[in-house]
């Protein structure tokens, strides 16, 4: 059985090459399909792009675009100006590149979706566009989340209050918890050290209570200790 030839799914650059490590290929070179023997390679990876075969390699650009797993971490909205702002950046401007390139800013669960969608799905920028924008999380998803955060090994408590934050506001008035609710769901996220910061004192707002334990990292940092 003759060898796959690897064809990138992105850019028409199809190196003829027969590694022993796959996982390197797809570094360097991006996802592949593989256009020989198609039905004993179940790696295949067949584009939901409908592009004409790219003319030339994509533009240098692995140092310029936004990543977005759709974790959370990142809005739709935020990471579509951040790769606009990129593809600016590069002089990127044609519906073909910027497409193949935003494809290429997907990681984990958002390019997980993206490949599940059948071959061709997308002729035109306007279409990738509208698809992304119907991966934004729901404001159930955002309490969920929020009901499920925790602290990370190693999280310095100022990144976990911006963590903690972010995806407080983003969730509606309406059913964001509040008061008291808050103020628990934080106690119970943090790590020992911080509780007992605050059960030093009697009354606490969720605002006092991310500003006191601010405050103790910064002090148990400034004489040499671990913040947790």
């Amino acid at each position: 059985m003759a060898a796959p030839r690897f064809v990138s799914v992105y850019s028409g650059y199809a190196p003829q090459a027969y590694p022993n490590d796959l996982n390197k290929m797809i570094k360097k070179f991006g996802i592949f399909e593989f256009s020989e023997d198609l039905n004993t390679t179940p790696w295949h990876v067949p584009s939901p792009l409908n592009l004409a075969p790219a003319t030339a390699p994509l533009p240098k650009f692995k140092d310029y675009l936004p990543n977005f797993t759709g974790n959370g971490t990142c809005t739709v909205e935020e990471h579509l100006n951040a790769f606009s702002n990129a593809c600016n950046n590069i002089g990127a401007n044609t519906n073909d590149v910027c497409m193949r390139l935003f494809v290429n800013t997907l990681e984990g669960k958002a390019a997980a979706n993206f490949f599940d969608l059948p071959p061709r799905s997308f002729s035109n920028w306007a279409e990738l566009f509208y698809w992304f924008k119907s991966q934004q999380q729901s404001p159930a998803d955002w309490l969920r989340e929020y009901n499920s955060m925790v602290f990370n090994p190693g999280e310095t408590i100022k990144a976990f209050n911006f963590r903690f934050t972010k995806l407080y506001n983003k969730i509606p008035e309406v059913i964001r918890p509040h008061g008291q609710a808050a103020l628990i769901q934080y106690y119970n996220t943090i790590v020992p050290v911080y509780k007992n910061r605050l059960e030093e004192k009697a009354f606490y707002s969720i605002a006092t209570a991310l500003q006191t334990c601010l405050e103790y990292e910064d002090k148990i940092l400034r004489t040499g200790g671990y913040h947790y």
